[in-house]
């Protein structure tokens, strides 16, 4: 295996935009699939995997972004700013 297409899970977090743990939370999960855990436990992550995982991150963020926003209809908001008389 080409070692340098291999991440260790701080250089993941950096790719992803998610802390150490939570790359660890994502290879326990299955969702990142661990390439290599060394004799030490230190979890190593082929670079293809994590930047596929980035890219389907950044793809379901947009499509969350776009959608609009549930708002309460005008009538239900009475004039005191309460809503429905709560």
């Amino acid at each position: 295996m080409d070692e340098s297409k291999l991440l260790e899970t701080c250089e993941a977090g950096r790719v992803l935009n998610l802390t150490p743990a939570s790359v660890r939370w994502l290879a326990a999960k299955g969702t990142l699939p661990v390439a290599v855990l060394t004799s030490r436990g230190q979890r190593l992550f082929r670079r293809a995997d994590v930047e596929g995982l980035a890219k389907a991150r950044r793809k379901r963020a947009a499509a969350a972004a776009s959608k609009q926003p549930v708002t309460a209809p005008v009538e239900a908001v009475s004039p005191d700013l309460t809503v429905n008389g709560r």
